[in-house]
């Protein structure tokens, strides 16, 4: 993601003139830590395959397939390597032209690709395509086509994939959904330490069974996941550097190389050292 992409809470630099992200990407193999922010965020897929999570549910996208993730909702990508898509972070200042009741507003999360021109998809095709030549072109007056683009998609989002939430979602749900941010950002603070299940209940004075359940309903992960996460990306950022391998591992409060290594390789598609290696090279190139 943009900005720094490593935090829960995701930190997005806007272009000052549009207020809005705009960006295409070639991805490479990496999971995304899961994260939050207020803007609206879409991701929509040129080529190749890529996973999209939101809270408790997953997505398996494809060419055309497009990924929605609500305002402050808990989400995250696995990318792989070759794949094309773009990236659109809507922020409220745009979303207020629809309601100021903007934090309320829910869109389908998923829009799978259909051939047909004048379905939803394909007119959000139409919208991504025209925007990317706007990116590339540059010239005088695009940033407004671009942001006239991105009015056209929140007409189509507002008109066809606008969902209704039960009365109660946002009470009990959305501050159950704050405990659970609170004590993501409490396993980011200690993420070094031996943090154990019953440390996360006790942070939020909840059973540990109680604790698991919601967990795992906000965020799609258990908590003994996502805390390796987090180690792991710390210690991906840090193959960057000199210091030893067993270093970083003792560092990042890592423990089971052996299943930490089997993640790594899932999450990135390499060892820890084929990692290091791409990393001198392009310091030598």
């Amino acid at each position: 993601m943009s900005g720094q992409e490593n935090l829960e809470h995701e930190i997005i630099f806007e272009d000052a003139r549009t207020q809005l992200y705009f960006a295409c990407y070639t991805g490479e193999e990496k999971m995304l830590l899961a994260h939050w922010h207020e803007h609206l965020e879409l991701v929509y897929v040129l080529e190749g395959e890529m996973t999209a999570y939101s809270q408790d549910s997953a997505y398996e996208l494809t060419q055309g397939d497009l990924f929605l993730a609500n305002t402050s909702e808990i989400h995250y990508t696995h990318t792989h390597r070759g794949t094309r898509y773009c990236l659109l972070q809507i922020p409220p200042v745009h979303l207020k032209r629809i309601t100021p009741e903007w934090k309320t507003l829910r869109f389908r999360e998923y829009i799978a690709h259909s051939d047909e021109p004048c379905s939803l998809s394909g007119r959000i095709d139409g919208i991504f395509q025209s925007m990317r030549l706007l990116q590339e072109r540059k010239g005088q007056g695009d940033q407004l086509l671009l942001l006239s683009e991105v009015f056209r998609l929140l007409y189509l989002l507002d008109t066809e994939a606008r969902e209704e939430k039960l009365s109660g979602y946002f009470g009990e749900n959305a501050r159950d959904l704050e405990r659970i941010k609170q004590t993501m950002e409490y396993i980011r603070d200690h993420y070094q330490e031996p943090l154990t299940l019953s440390d996360g209940a006790a942070f939020l004075s909840v059973t540990p069974e109680h604790f698991c359940r919601l967990f795992k309903r906000y965020t799609g992960q258990t908590f003994l996941r996502y805390l390796g996460q987090v180690r792991m990306t710390h210690f991906y950022e840090d193959l960057a550097g000199e210091d030893k391998i067993t270093l970083l591992l003792d560092r990042h409060g890592i423990r089971n190389y052996k299943v930490f290594l089997r993640e790594f390789k899932k999450n990135y598609g390499r060892t820890p050292q084929q990692v290091r290696m791409e990393y001198h090279k392009m310091t030598l190139s």
